[in-house]
């Protein structure tokens, strides 16, 4: 019933011809400014207190984290230069790089990690659930810390990855308190030197910084530029060098402008519609009508019309998208109107005078919750499922909410969660399935603890996690995933749609502007030729 199809995209660095021909320097030059237009400005400077990937846009530059991950997805060195992990996975020894200081003159140091993961662990910080298993940690030394653990968590080190878990000076966190949420202090290339709100941040180069030659530029400016279109013209009349977030329209336009270059890469962001599982009249509890559902739905279509074939790729692995640790392909539910019609019949719902499915005399109306530019083509991909939906007799009405009242509507609890259907996209921003799988399908991450926003529980797939959480070594967590991910694909709690590709354009002869697998473009280290 279910046809197992493994997508591979290949999507790289496009550097046009004419770039080419000319002849990229051979080496990075020094000097020179960066204008960058971002779709988000970043609300606070306080990286602990947020996960909000367009948020931590602008702390990409002042703060380091203890490990990063390469364009392979692999877990490298960063402020933590090795690490060893010993008695059975319950220790961890992490080595810092040495003569690294904060901005503000202080020192970084084995007490000042120590400080930061106890502040994210004591105030119970966004995603602080991630390190629970440390219960103590020693200092013993200036550039050796020891995590003692409750249990092994081979994912640990690769969620230090996490920009919210970036480091921040104690010194500054003392004498800031909650101000320092507009007065970063980390070890990063550059520091915040402006921020006039709802305009610009300006960063300037950290002279004092720890990697030798880096960086190449003297400035960079974010600015805040929310339309799309706008985005692109302001890229276009040479009012900035790099573009983010522009539309696929745009994005192919530019690709055969030799005065451009575009990137794109793979991102670990899926395209999701949550259904509400613990539905009170038992529609959507009924796994036939979820399979339905999903059968009902033409992904191609939506790749190829409301992202052109360059903005997404169909998702074949539930919530976890390639080059994260522990996806493996598991498949797509086949475009099949009428293998839906006959899930539904199957299900009690069969064909009424109403021209719905109705069971019990009562026709079957979801209410599907979106926003509007939450993501890149989210009313275009809710319209459009809403009149595939409608072609195998089930109505759907969409409700658009804004800013704070959806965000309310979409963190409540199972008894007030008043919605069938969600409109979302979820981001594996730590590049390990240990994240995705324990917020988003366990029993107990149901919202508002976390991500389970469809009310979702399978004590088989639960006795899995818990196995794996546990693991000693990754092939044991690899195996272990890919069994839970068969069941989540099975058991259908949402619609499955599509990863992310993400996409920037810069000007020709720009180099070395990062694309992150979450949705953030770092220019950290770029440089340009003039």
């Amino acid at each position: 019933m279910m046809r197992p199809r493994a997508v591979v995209l290949l999507l790289a660095v496009v550097l046009l011809a004419s770039a080419v021909a000319a002849g990229a320097p051979a080496q990075p030059r020094r000097g020179g400014r960066l204008v960058i237009a971002t779709s988000t400005e970043a609300n606070t400077f306080d990286v602990h207190r947020t996960n909000a990937s367009g948020v931590l846009e602008g702390n990409f530059y002042v703060y380091e984290t203890l490990t990063e991950r390469d364009d392979q997805g692999r877990v490298i060195p960063a402020l933590a230069r090795s690490w060893q992990v010993t008695n059975g996975g319950k220790t961890v020894t992490i080595s810092l790089q040495d003569g690294v200081k904060f901005h503000d003159g202080t020192p970084f140091n084995a007490g000042a990690v120590k400080f930061n993961l106890e502040r994210k662990l004591r105030e119970k910080l966004p995603v602080h659930e991630l390190t629970t298993a440390i219960d103590t940690m020693d200092v013993v030394n200036d550039t050796t810390l020891r995590l003692n653990l409750t249990h092994p968590a081979l994912a640990l080190m690769g969620t230090f990855s996490a920009k919210t878990f970036g480091i921040i000076s104690p010194a500054a966190v003392q004498k800031y308190g909650r101000d320092i949420a507009a007065n970063p202090v980390g070890t990063g290339p550059f520091r915040m030197v402006e921020w006039r709100k709802g305009q610009f941040i300006r960063f300037r180069r950290n002279p004092d910084y720890w990697r030798k030659g880096l960086p190449y530029l003297d400035e960079i400016v974010l600015r805040t530029v929310p339309d799309i279109a706008v985005r692109a013209q302001t890229l276009e009349a040479g009012e900035v060098d790099v573009g983010i977030q522009l539309s696929d329209v745009d994005v192919k336009r530019l690709q055969g402008n030799p005065a451009y270059t575009v990137i794109a890469s793979p991102g670990w962001v899926q395209y999701y519609m949550p259904m509400n599982n613990h539905d009170r009249r038992g529609t959507l509890n009924d796994v036939r009508v979820r399979q339905a559902i999903n059968h009902a739905v033409d992904r191609k279509a939506m790749v190829d019309t409301i992202f052109l074939g360059v903005g997404a790729r169909i998702a074949d692995s539930p919530i976890v998208a390639p080059g994260v640790f522990g996806y493996v392909p598991i498949g797509t539910y086949s475009y099949d109107p009428a293998r839906a019609r006959a899930l539904l019949a199957e299900a009690g719902w069969r064909p009424g005078a109403s021209g719905l499915v109705e069971r019990d005399g009562r026709p079957m109306r979801l209410r599907l919750i979106s926003r509007r530019g939450g993501s890149k083509g989210d009313i275009q991909v809710a319209e459009t499922v809403q009149a595939q939906l409608r072609a195998i007799g089930i109505e759907v009405r969409i409700d658009v909410l804004e800013g704070a009242i959806f965000l309310q509507t979409v963190t409540q609890p199972p008894e007030r969660g008043d919605y069938d259907m969600l409109n979302l996209t979820f981001g594996t921003f730590t590049g390990d399935a240990d994240y995705a799988l324990n917020t988003f399908f366990s029993c107990n991450a149901w919202a508002p603890k976390l991500y389970n926003r469809m009310y979702y529980c399978n004590r088989q797939l639960e006795a899995i996690l818990e196995n794996a959480n546990k693991a000693t070594d990754n092939p044991t967590r690899l195996g272990l995933y890919q069994e839970a991910l068969k069941i989540a694909f099975r058991d259908a709690p949402f619609l499955m749609l599509f990863d992310t590709v993400f996409t920037l354009v810069t000007k020709a002869g720009v180099h070395g502007v990062e694309l992150h697998k979450v949705g953030n473009y770092p220019a950290r280290f770029a440089w340009r030729e003039r």
